[in-house]
């Protein structure tokens, strides 16, 4: 008994040094990011209160919909009332021969505001979220050819989601000096407890208010998040191979977006801002709220990003950007990648607790460790602390000071879905390497009961 005590004491300090190591190296990574925010002031949101005149711009708003009838109509009716305001908006939706649930619920929409259009897909459902776009893509370029409609840009949204009433305002401001940009993403939570549809919150909020604004900043690879998302027309031209601007054979054919655009040589910009009330102006959904169906969806996320990304986009950079640009762009497509890595140092930390925990009860008392090892360890639990911190200052500014502290509460079940989507992840990956095609995974959404009131 006493020698398997003493191997499960081994196991535990290999994997516990090994998990050591690579979270100082991912946490001097992840630090290099909050300092460039810390420093930047200028990257904190602003108010549109006394802003310059808004500038007049045309927008298309592409939102591609399979079997989304019970949230489309309700998505519709809602921003037809926030953005009843803007004078040239013209609403695509696209739509399959083989979904009529959803086709009647946008032609009913459509008899309510004629600026909404259905467009029914060449091909039944489902293709892809890339070849949907596509297909609308291609009906504004023909109206436009048509004189039927004029835009000067488009903005991508999802069937579900709730759109800020302040968002065009926001986009045409920020497309005045940019060829694309982005403002945040913020999940909806059904409940303030909840646990699964919370850690959306939490991560987005993070990533979308300090990670996305250091990566613009910086000049570097800025990808997009799939809504909420505006584009001027000649910027996706430039990437148009003739077949539309959106990778048809792509799972994140969003984020692959950003990043093309970027090595084209476009300027991608985060903006981030406020309303009189002091509200972020951000995409709005409600996002899963099971554990099955969160890491279905994140694993599609992972996949398409860390492993089909990589062999897809390679490390492309802008050819006459300047070295800062360049090495960022480097960077952050190395931070893009790395979700992997931190499951399987989270899975190994993890492991490596439990085991340490049976060799104590096994009467085997940890390994006597160097003190450069207990230095790194200390190092690690400071860092710790800093992690939870920042991550909870970015939830409580989207959510509340509850917020802010569940968030700290809820960085166990965030590991723990990224565990089970790098498995998953790696499972399709190879899958898909042996010739499984790829088809639309979506997934079920849900439209919340009360949404803003419409803009004045």
């Amino acid at each position: 008994m006493e020698s398997w005590g003493a191997l499960l004491s081994a196991v535990a300090f290999e994997l516990g040094l090994f998990a050591a190591v690579c979270f100082a190296a991912v946490a001097i990574d992840d630090l290099a990011v909050d300092l460039i925010w810390l420093v930047r002031r200028d990257l904190r949101p602003h108010s549109l209160t006394g802003s310059r005149a808004i500038p007049d711009v045309a927008f298309a708003v592409f939102i591609p919909a399979w079997r989304e009838a019970a949230v489309i109509g309700p998505m519709l009716r809602n921003l037809s009332a926030q953005w009843a305001h803007w004078p040239q908006l013209t609403v695509y939706v696209g739509v399959y021969p083989n979904d009529p649930d959803t086709l009647a619920e946008v032609e009913q929409a459509a008899v309510l505001d004629p600026r909404i259009r259905a467009v029914v897909n060449d091909k039944a459902g489902p293709t892809t979220k890339g070849a949907c776009l596509n297909r609308l893509w291609h009906q504004l370029r023909d109206d436009i050819a048509t004189g039927r409609t004029a835009a000067d840009a488009c903005i991508i949204h999802d069937a579900e989601d709730v759109v800020d009433p302040k968002e065009l305002e926001l986009h045409a401001r920020g497309l005045a000096d940019a060829d694309y940009a982005q403002i945040p993403v913020i999940p909806l939570v059904r409940q303030q407890w909840s646990w699964i549809g919370g850690h959306y919150g939490d991560e987005f909020a993070e990533s979308h208010l300090k990670e996305l604004p250091v990566r613009a900043a910086l000049g570097g690879a800025m990808p997009t998040a799939g809504v909420g998302c505006a584009f001027r027309l000649a910027a996706l031209d430039c990437i148009d191979s003739g077949h539309g601007p959106f990778a048809a054979d792509s799972l994140v054919e969003d984020y692959e977006l950003g990043v093309r655009l970027s090595a084209s040589g476009a300027h991608g910009v985060m903006l981030l801002a406020s309303d009189d009330d002091g509200r972020l102006i951000a995409s709005r959904a409600l996002f899963p709220d099971r554990l099955d169906t969160a890491v279905r969806q994140k694993t599609r996320w992972l996949r398409g990003i860390a492993l089909d990304g990589w062999d897809r986009l390679g490390w492309p950079i802008a050819p006459h950007a300047k070295w800062v640009s360049r090495l960022s762009t480097l960077w952050m497509l190395w931070r893009d990648r790395r979700g992997l890595l931190s499951a399987i140092v989270i899975f190994a930390g993890y492991t490596a607790i439990v085991t340490g925990l049976v060799a104590l009860a096994m009467g085997k008392p940890p390994l006597i460790m160097h003190p450069a090892v207990v230095a790194l360890l200390w190092f690690n639990l400071a860092i710790l602390f800093w992690r939870l911190a920042m991550r909870a200052m970015f939830a409580r500014r989207a959510y509340g000071v509850g917020g802010g502290l569940l968030a700290i509460l809820r960085q166990p079940v965030s590991n723990l879905i990224l565990v089970m989507t790098a498995w998953r992840a790696l499972r399709d990956y190879w899958a898909g390497r042996r010739g499984m095609a790829l088809r639309w995974d979506k997934t079920e959404h849900e439209f919340p009961a009360a949404t803003p009131a419409p803009a004045e």
